[in-house]
């Protein structure tokens, strides 16, 4: 579960008004020389403006009516296909928003405020090089612009380009050295990169020029969420919350990171009190779901009620939010209750062995305007639920103290004993020494993430310990990591035969008991094994939400953690780990 990065920088559709209400006027006293009826023309303008108006405000509803009443009297009008693209944009309506763009961009070619906003829009739903392409075609027709700049530098950082990002702001900041928005803009690349000392110098730069920006002050929160500060974080997801200046989207996405703020603070039962805003329609990149039962509410008793669990975010929070299962069917729905879990397809047979009195069923997600769409899919093809909640829903139930969490060492999944036998056989080929499974990062490594995982340079302390057989347990593309274990460090990290790392969840768990250990960050393997109750050894910033303000994991009891504080250290936490890994082959070798 990642929180979103730094806001974006840019400057929203919205706060576009302003321009749009003066183009309302002008394109009234253009109209008139066209040979139209003056009242239809009249009639027009009427509805462009007052839709302009309601951008201003936010009723991006009313706007998008009014703009497309507009199209109907002439569906060539540039400003009216603008304010309507910018209405369905600010709605999530994405597709529908790019169309109108592109056809105000057709009628109105050189107007560099519809390309900032075609720019914007493809930034949003992660379409870098369209929208770097908008970008630049603002600067052409609008040199010198601050918006521009700032927009460009932002998606060249987002692509990993982060010595081009940085000329071209600081290129701005000379021209314009009062813009905080370009400061703010150049501290989030340095951010990207770890190098936090800087990122805070430029973003409280940004902060002197501009103190009373809710976006800069989430910048500011998110930088010290990164360098392992949550509570400095939270002082500025605060001024962030009480200045209360952003568009809702981004004001929601700002909550959330203050809601995993205080979490990792230990303030429990106010962090999932915050996190329910993650659920709400503003946070458009939530899940959104789609079935005929109602969603459970606050204060509703669950008594006896059958009731469903919807997966919503990735894999392992699937499982992460599932070590709760056992606790909801007791102290939830009690014993005339009913359980279902609709989950990640791929977990159904592990979910089925290790929950046998629950319902379990595959979810399908499709993309939806920039977030998810999720549809729950029984095998009879009917839900016969009272209610349904998110999995992550109990935790405000059940867990808003750290003495809630409790597992059975055992764990909470049900491995398949013949193939752990199976694979403790296939590991004992390997000869003697530690087996320990490897992850050192995500199947998903954009640029804003890397900052999240290791190099894998920096595993090499670690991965040259005498007396440990590495196993490789990592999804996805590892070849190049390999090669450079074996031409480099000069360690031969073995390859398991027949199985599918991506796929195979049910042999993941069987090897999380099978191995002596499990290395790596949390991830999606991880979280099985450790559901599977075995032990894993695990690589994370001292201070990440997961660990609940604790120096211990609470979710897993069989977890070691190997911390660095914030997240641009990881070689203090591998050089931890290279210490325990050369103890426990000692140890292994004297017995």
């Amino acid at each position: 579960m990642s929180m979103r990065d730094t806001l974006a920088e840019y400057t929203t559709p919205a706060g576009a008004a302003g321009d749009i209400l003066k183009a309302a006027a002008i394109s009234q006293a253009a109209s008139l020389k066209v040979n139209s009826p003056v009242a239809k023309l009249k009639k027009l303008h009427r509805h462009l403006r007052t839709a302009a108006q309601n951008i201003q405000s936010q009723n991006f509803r009313e706007a998008g009516a009014l703009a497309l009443k507009a199209l109907d009297i002439d569906e060539k009008n540039p400003l009216a296909n603008h304010i309507a693209a910018i209405a369905m944009d600010r709605m999530g309506n994405y597709e529908l928003a790019l169309k109108l763009y592109l056809r105000a961009v057709e009628f109105d070619p050189t107007n560099p405020e519809i390309f900032e906003n075609l720019g914007l829009l493809a930034w949003r739903i992660a379409k870098m090089e369209q929208a770097e392409r908008f970008f630049r075609l603002q600067m052409q027709l609008e040199p010198g612009s601050i918006n521009a700049s700032n927009n460009l530098g932002c998606v060249l950082r987002d692509q990993g380009r982060y010595n081009e990002a940085i000329e071209i702001l600081r290129s701005a900041i000379y021209s314009h050295p009062e813009a905080a928005i370009l400061w703010s803009a150049l501290g989030a690349t340095m951010m990207e990169q770890s190098l936090t000392d800087e990122a805070l110098q430029f973003h409280q730069e940004a902060e002197r020029l501009a103190p009373n920006s809710s976006r800069i002050q989430h910048n500011l929160g998110y930088t010290y969420t990164v360098r392992g500060e949550p509570d400095k974080a939270l002082e500025h997801f605060d001024r962030a919350k009480d200045i209360n200046d952003l568009p809702a989207d981004e004001a929601a996405v700002s909550l959330y990171a203050r809601a995993l703020a205080l979490v990792a603070l230990g303030r429990l039962e106010e962090g999932w009190d915050a996190y329910k805003v993650m659920h709400t329609p503003a946070y458009r990149k939530g899940t959104r779901y789609f079935m005929d039962i109602p969603e459970w509410t606050d204060g509703q008793s669950l008594e006896g009620r059958k009731l469903l669990l919807m997966g919503e975010q990735g894999l392992g929070d699937e499982v992460l939010f599932m070590s709760m299962a056992n606790d909801i069917k007791q102290k939830l729905v009690g014993p005339d209750g009913r359980v279902g879990i609709s989950c990640e397809p791929r977990l159904v047979k592990l979910f089925e062995r290790s929950f046998p009195d629950f319902e379990i069923m595959p979810h399908t997600t499709k993309g939806m305007h920039g977030g998810t769409l999720r549809v729950p899919k029984p095998r009879d093809g009917t839900l016969d639920y009272d209610c349904w909640m998110r999995m992550s829903t109990p935790l405000r139930l059940l867990r808003n103290n750290v003495e809630d969490f409790h597992q059975p060492e055992t764990g909470f999944l049900k491995a398949d004993p013949e193939r752990v036998a199976h694979w403790r056989a296939v590991l004992d080929d390997f000869g003697p020494g530690v087996k320990a499974g490897l992850l050192w990062k995500s199947r998903i490594m954009t640029a804003n993430r890397h900052k999240n995982f290791a190099a894998f340079d920096l595993w090499k302390p670690a991965l040259q310990t005498p007396g440990v057989v590495w196993i490789n347990l990592q999804y996805g593309s590892s070849a190049e990591e390999l090669e450079i274990a074996r031409e480099k460090f000069g360690v031969d990290i073995k390859t398991l035969p027949g199985i599918d790392l991506m796929n195979d969840l049910d042999e993941i768990a069987a090897l999380g008991q099978a191995l002596d250990m499990m290395v790596g960050p949390s991830n999606a393997s991880l979280n099985l094994a450790a559901g599977a109750g075995g032990e894993i050894w695990m690589v994370a910033p001292e201070k990440g939400w997961t660990l609940l303000g604790q120096d211990k994991y609470l979710w897993y009891p069989n977890t070691r953690l190997f911390t660095s504080p914030g997240m641009g250290n990881w070689q203090i936490a591998i050089s931890k780990l290279a210490k325990a890994l050369a103890d426990r082959a000692a140890e292994r070798k004297a017995a």
